[in-house]
C-alpha cells in the first residue's frame, strides 16, 4: 500500500482525492469529499446532495487519520 490510504493514515494526512477500482475491475472512480465519478453519485446522490459509499469511506478514513 505504498502511497495509498494506509500511508496517509500513518502520517496523519488528510485524504484529498483517491481512485477506487470498480467491482467489475475495469473502471476506476475518482473520489473526493465533494464528489465521485461512480454511477450512484452521478445519477442518484448528486441531485439530492447525498454521498455515495466511496465518499463515505473517504470521510471515515479522514476521521480516523485525524484522531
Amino acid at each position: 500500500f505504498n502511497g495509498g490510504p494506509i500511508a496517509d493514515l500513518k502520517t496523519h494526512s488528510l485524504l484529498i482525492s483517491m481512485k477506487i477500482l470498480s467491482s467489475n475491475k475495469q473502471t476506476f472512480y475518482e473520489v473526493t469529499l465533494q464528489n465521485c465519478s461512480c454511477p450512484d453519485y452521478i445519477y442518484r446522490q448528486a441531485a439530492k446532495a447525498g454521498k455515495c459509499k466511496h465518499m463515505k469511506a473517504m470521510e471515515a478514513l479522514n476521521n480516523v487519520s485525524t484522531r
